[in-house]
């Protein structure tokens, strides 16, 4: 039955897309420019170069490999740590540990940003970034949020201080900017 499923699947959508019959040979022929790369990390002037120089599918890629995919710059000497790091995270937040992940120059060895903090690289002083993308906790704050926000203007909770009433006032406008307006 699910094979029977998928067939049914792969004739629809390969007429209606043609999803099924894309063309991996561009793919296969990459540019000089990407066979120069030989490491899983690379310097912020090899990135940057190759990032101009590549065509946009081989820019992903290399994006992938960087940013995205690799073990991070600083847990490279102990990638078990970072893993314990994550699962931690994961179990903390109860969501899957695929959700989140290390930016910054801690994941590439240095930093990405626009000028003039590029090429400047991950040091002691520097911060571990962690992303997450998780719809469940993000539900999940929004929830949060609303509670909050609803028993705040209720009079229900208040702050302590000028400081944080000032905060508060500004969390409210914010997030009202940020998320959908049906909350």
């Amino acid at each position: 039955m699910r094979v029977k499923h998928i067939l049914c699947l792969y004739k629809k959508y390969s007429k209606q897309k043609n999803i099924f019959h894309m063309n991996i040979s561009k793919y296969l022929k990459i540019s000089d420019e990407s066979k120069s790369i030989k490491s899983i990390y690379i310097s912020s002037d090899v990135f940057k170069r190759c990032y101009e120089n590549l065509m946009d599918f081989e820019q992903r890629s290399l994006i992938s490999h960087v940013i995205v995919n690799n073990i991070p710059f600083v847990f490279k000497d102990i990638p078990l740590l970072y893993e314990q790091i994550i699962q931690y995270l994961s179990d903390l937040l109860n969501i899957e540990s695929g959700c989140i992940k290390l930016i910054g120059s801690a994941k590439t060895g240095f930093s990405v940003s626009p000028f003039p903090d590029y090429g400047k690289l991950f040091s002691d002083n520097s911060d571990l970034d962690f992303t997450i993308i998780s719809e469940t906790l993000f539900n999940q704050l929004c929830r949060e949020y609303v509670s909050w926000r609803d028993a705040y203007s209720h009079n229900t909770i208040s702050p302590k201080t000028d400081t944080e009433k000032k905060y508060w006032d500004c969390n409210v406008l914010l997030l009202k900017k940020i998320l959908r307006e049906d909350l």
